[in-house]
């Protein structure tokens, strides 16, 4: 009887056990059901992602630019990754489709910035950006309304002839600076006159700079070659050339005030571009460098000596950098010389924001965008493409393309309204470690046009003695401009009212931290030069104490 009760409880058990195991096996056969029924919808998901990307690429074109075809990498990467990764893709897209990659919102930037100065963020806001203040558009709107009424002949009438009309001339003190022309390069009354006597007999706009468009060139110089060209006039005095702390003051009065002629055309000699360029015309290079060098006006800053000190700065960097004495060509090394030597060729010592602001016929003509630079760009070509100036007349047109085309980005890289648009893609390629300019022919430009921005700016970075001589110089520019501005009942820019020279240290202080700093950084980055961060670093500690003390 006891076995048969172990029997039967074995059999329970036994029973037991038999049902888990079909509930075991039917479950298994749930989850098996369940699991073909996922794979098999993301399967069909799969199917639906491969025909979405089909017919994204069929709606593609061959001509897709690199952005597009970036933006369509990651819509499809958006597909594959988590709800909360989507956002940031969502931004990338937002960002690269909106063609503002490099482009800084300088208003806003300034505006975020409460340590800053106001007068050092209008001071900024005015180098970077050329839009009219409203204070301008106003002024505008009125002139406007008053002349309205008139016929065009009639306002044409009370416009006076540029040659004969009673200019209002600004007494500004004479700066020793070198300037004075040789006899062989008396520059004509009517443009040396421009840099001050430039409003007409109502004082109510800046005249038409001479740009009469029946004239090949506005600047009219007889380019004759100089018999009398001694090329060893200041050949020993240049032999500290490609130091530094060159100064280049003492260099133009060795030069009897014709330094740029002589430092291209050393320059010329140092790099054997007479040489490696056989065809290259010299009595056609001292043509065109002399009336390159006679066109630009005897402005404090904005003169022949500031274009000299250019070439040379870039010169600095072109013989110092290791990349470029192993990626550049001579034609790039030649281009960028002639780029520096015309880089302002005839500035008229005012800035782009006031040839817009008083509707100068130079803003119209060229639609308020860089100005200046599209001027000195231009019309130094126009000036080269002279017969007797034409010292590349005789070079292949491929050579001559590539000059015209760097002389091109370099000059209107030199526009503040394209700084941080320049800096920014600069310290981008720096930042991803993409800049290449041995295999990558736009890199090489970039380069080359943060080079001459380098050397544009390069004021600040030099010794003490020789920054406060371009200090001088260039405040006596603004003051000068400022007076313009006060002549035409306009407000005055600011650190350009001579009334207030109190700001002269605020003035450097903030165009070292803001423009000049960054730029020399991220270039010494790219160059390895360290000397001219140096000095900039002591000369930004030289206005700081300055301002504490002021």
């Amino acid at each position: 009887m006891v076995a048969l009760s172990r029997l039967v409880v074995s059999q329970m058990e036994l029973n037991k056990k038999n049902l888990e195991l079909q509930q075991a096996i039917k479950e298994r056969d749930q989850a098996k059901q369940e699991l073909e029924k996922l794979n098999r919808h993301l399967i069909d998901e799969n199917k639906k992602l491969e025909e979405q990307i089909k017919n994204l690429q069929k709606s593609r074109s061959v001509l897709d630019t690199p952005a597009e075809k970036v933006i369509y990498i990651l819509k499809d990467l958006k597909t594959r990754v988590a709800d909360t990764d989507r956002n940031f893709i969502d931004y990338v897209v937002e960002v690269i489709g909106s063609h503002k990659l490099y482009k800084v919102d300088v208003p806003n930037a300034l505006e975020q910035d409460k340590s800053m100065d106001l007068g050092v963020k209008s001071f900024l806001l005015s180098q970077f950006t050329t839009n009219a203040p409203t204070t301008f558009q106003k002024v505008f709107k009125t002139r406007s309304a008053d002349s309205s009424n008139d016929s065009p002949d009639e306002r044409s009438s009370k416009k006076p002839n540029n040659k004969e009309a009673e200019f209002s001339p600004i007494s500004t003190p004479t700066i020793q600076s070198g300037l004075s022309p040789s006899p062989s390069l008396s520059t004509p009354h009517s443009l040396s006159s421009l840099g001050d006597d430039c409003f007409n007999e109502n004082n109510t706009e800046i005249v038409s700079l001479h740009l009469n468009s029946s004239e090949s060139t506005p600047i009219p110089i007889s380019s004759q070659f100089l018999s009398g060209f001694n090329l060893d006039l200041c050949r020993e005095d240049f032999k500290g050339f490609n130091d530094w702390e060159f100064d280049v003051f003492k260099f133009a009065q060795a030069a009897k005030g014709n330094p740029l002629l002589y430092t291209v055309y050393y320059l010329f000699e140092h790099h054997n571009l007479f040489t490696k360029f056989p065809t290259l015309n010299k009595k056609k290079l001292v043509n065109f460098l002399t009336a390159v060098e006679a066109g630009y006006l005897n402005n404090p800053y904005h003169n022949c000596i500031h274009a000299a000190d250019v070439v040379l700065g870039c010169n600095y960097f072109l013989t110092h950098t290791r990349l470029f004495v192993d990626n550049l060509t001579d034609i790039e090394v030649l281009s960028a010389l002639i780029s520096a030597c015309v880089h302002d060729y005839g500035h008229f010592g005012v800035n782009n924001a006031f040839l817009i602001n008083t509707e100068n016929s130079l803003a119209v003509r060229h639609n308020d965008s860089s100005v200046l630079e599209n001027f000195h760009c231009s019309e130094s070509w126009r000036l080269l493409k002279k017969k007797e100036n034409n010292f590349i007349e005789n070079f292949p047109l491929a050579l001559k393309q590539q000059i015209r085309k760097i002389m091109i980005s370099m000059v209107l890289a030199t526009d503040m309204g394209h700084h941080p648009k320049i800096l920014n893609e600069f310290q981008n390629k720096i930042l991803t470690e993409s800049l290449n300019i041995t295999a990558n022919l736009e890199d090489k430009l970039l380069a080359m046009r943060l080079m001459i921005k380098c050397s544009d700016i390069s004021n600040p970075a030099r010794p003490l003695d020789i920054y406060l001589k371009w200090v001088d110089r260039v405040m006596e520019e603004f003051f000068s401009q400022g007076d313009k501005e006060k002549q035409l009942s306009l407000p005055v820019s600011n650190f350009m009212d001579r009334n207030q020279p109190t700001q002269i240290p605020k003035c450097q202080s903030g165009f070292i931290n803001y423009i000049v700093l960054p730029t020399f950084k991220s270039f010494t980055t790219f160059s390895g030069v360290t000397l001219p961060l140096e000095i900039l670093e002591k000369n930004l500690a030289y206005w700081n104490s300055k301002v504490e003390n002021s």
